[in-house]
């Protein structure tokens, strides 16, 4: 029996297979144990422009009682939550270092390459 069917209720007259997970189960019955569905946070405008502005002024590890803080700020603003905050600083570092390395990266190759121009015009 595929997954399709058993959520549509094809084992009411069959014996529910061993394998099936206990959220497969509640799912089927359509019993609610608050399992809280995963959906990303996706910060509004407002959100993004108020953590950057902290980040530019400086703030790049929030410790545990300012991401509070923050959190509730931008809770005025949409859903947010403390570990949504924590992430956006961990992964916008992140991003900003492969950012810094890449422009090196693409500098060096830039010096490299006028090196070798100006090698050939010198051995004409």
């Amino acid at each position: 029996m595929k997954v399709h069917q058993l959520a549509l209720g094809g084992l009411k007259d069959q014996q529910e297979p061993p394998s099936l997970t206990l959220a497969c189960k509640s799912f089927i019955s359509g019993a609610n144990h608050n399992v809280q569905v995963g959906t990303r946070w996706n910060p509004t405008e407002d959100q993004i422009t108020i953590l950057e502005a902290l980040y530019k002024g400086g703030m790049h590890t929030p410790n545990a009682t300012e991401i509070e803080r923050i959190t509730i700020d931008l809770s005025k603003y949409g859903r947010i939550e403390g570990k949504n905050v924590f992430y956006w600083f961990q992964n916008h570092k992140a991003r900003e270092r492969q950012r810094q390395k890449r422009n090196l990266n693409f500098v060096d190759a830039c010096l490299r390459l006028n090196g070798e121009a100006t090698m050939a015009k010198v051995a004409k």
